[in-house]
């Protein structure tokens, strides 16, 4: 652990180094669209509630993005909604080999973290004979995440990204798969 620790330092470091030069990533604003689905049992599988993404991103440096998103689940059944916000960094890998203004494709490492809000209706639980109306709430979960993404631009400021994480939240610990829309200028 403590291995990995000191690589990653020494990369951001290495990387804080370069940060005179431009890059196509620099001072970039890149919107997302899209939606994640779970991936279970060896194989892709559509959840029945898919979350739907809006992520914006500002290039900071020349591998650095920041970010903030925002994602909506409803349930195919209307029995909760969810809420998903977070920010993320994407940590960019290209610009250490490839010099360019007008680069096509993107290869990063991504870390997240914020939270997730679950909306529950009103119900009624049977408890002993007892009939108990449980009245609409919300409850709050701690949200993290990382892993990777790739992205190509086939024109000059539309592309297609698709993203590649581990997260944990709530009860789940899974991998989930992200692709969408992205728009750079």
């Amino acid at each position: 652990m403590k291995t990995k620790i000191i690589i990653t330092m020494i990369i951001v470091l290495f990387a804080m180094q370069l940060s005179g030069q431009d890059s196509y990533i620099k001072n970039r604003w890149n919107i997302k669209l899209s939606c994640k689905i779970m991936q279970g049992d060896n194989e892709f599988m559509m959840s029945d509630d898919p979350f739907y993404h809006l992520g914006v991103n500002y290039g900071l440096h020349k591998h650095f993005e920041l970010g903030v998103n925002t994602a909506f689940s409803s349930s195919s059944l209307g029995i909760r909604k969810r809420l998903q916000y977070y920010a993320n960094c994407n940590f960019h890998i290209l610009p250490f080999w490839v010099d360019s203004d007008d680069f096509r494709f993107d290869v990063y490492l991504i870390s997240k973290v914020g939270g997730i809000t679950y909306f529950h209706p009103p119900y009624t639980l049977e408890n002993e004979g007892n009939l108990i109306d449980i009245e609409a709430h919300r409850t709050h979960n701690f949200y993290c995440g990382g892993g990777g993404g790739i992205a190509f631009y086939p024109f000059r400021h539309v592309g297609l990204f698709s993203e590649y994480t581990f997260e944990k939240y709530y009860n789940t610990e899974s991998m989930f798969f992200k692709y969408g829309l992205s728009v750079i200028f």
